[in-house]
């Protein structure tokens, strides 16, 4: 229940910091970024974009923090599934805010594409990866509580699906 208060706090405070104060030093990369490929992007726009995803995470967070507080049994997969799917879909919407790979018009410029292509590559590499570890984790997971002497199968399944262990 803290754990989930605690990344409500921290993403609010983010999303506070970036959006609200202005302070884009926070974006990764953009401090290391020549002046003239800064001059391109729109840091105005990339900052109220990083704020929402911010705001909306931190609102996904407080919402389980707020039913584990009131000992409603959930599991915290919807919370990191939309956390990665907003994390996803930011990475993606924020290329759109760089000049140096997008025209006034929002086409790939000339020569963009290789620029993009290892980004690319890496996300979905990972992505892969936590997906099998994953299917791992939870398979022998699984093998293990069902392999122990329970008073009720089903009860076990249930609570599988629920989260709770």
């Amino acid at each position: 229940m803290w754990t989930c208060f605690l990344m409500a706090a921290l993403f609010i405070s983010i999303g506070i910091a970036v959006h609200g104060f202005k302070w884009y030093f926070l974006i990764a990369g953009l401090n290391t970024m020549p002046k003239e490929k800064k001059e391109k992007v729109n840091v105005k726009a990339l900052g109220k974009l990083m704020g929402v995803y911010a705001y909306a995470n931190s609102a996904v967070f407080l919402v389980m923090g707020i039913l584990y507080a009131f000992d409603i049994k959930i599991s915290m997969a919807p919370a990191f599934i939309f956390f990665g799917i907003s994390t996803v879909y930011l990475l993606i919407k924020a290329q759109k805010y760089d000049g140096n790979l997008f025209d006034e018009q929002g086409k790939l410029r000339k020569d963009a594409g290789k620029q993009l292509a290892l980004p690319v590559v890496i996300t979905l590499v990972v992505f892969l990866a936590v997906g099998v570890l994953l299917f791992f984790v939870c398979s022998t997971h699984q093998n293990f509580l069902f392999g122990r002497r329970t008073t009720s199968t089903r009860h076990v399944r249930r609570n599988l699906c629920l989260g709770v262990y």
